[in-house]
């Protein structure tokens, strides 16, 4: 696989956003997923998904090949498995 074929989706997890005065994503942890493009079905992915915001985002990363994804979610534990196309969240 040449580097030209490598997607890649930046996960931020861990953090929460704040406007202070500036609207931004503050602390947590960055996982860094490369996919592979043999395995992304990008049509079939247009067909499943009905929302047009969601359709924006695959096209953005299939034009681009890169995107940042923030999550904000209550958990109570977050677990990087050492695999690094993994993200495990455990919630107790």
């Amino acid at each position: 696989m040449s580097i030209e074929e490598e997607y890649y989706i930046n996960l931020h997890v861990g953090g929460k956003f704040v406007h202070d005065p500036h609207f931004r994503y503050l602390g947590g942890e960055m996982v860094r997923l490369k996919e592979d493009p043999n395995m992304i079905l990008y049509f079939e992915l247009c067909k499943t998904v009905k929302d047009d915001n969601t359709i924006d985002m695959i096209n953005y990363w299939v034009k681009h090949k890169e995107i940042n994804l923030y999550v904000v979610h209550e958990i109570d534990t977050v677990v990087f498995d050492d695999d690094e196309s993994m993200l495990i969240v455990e919630c107790l």
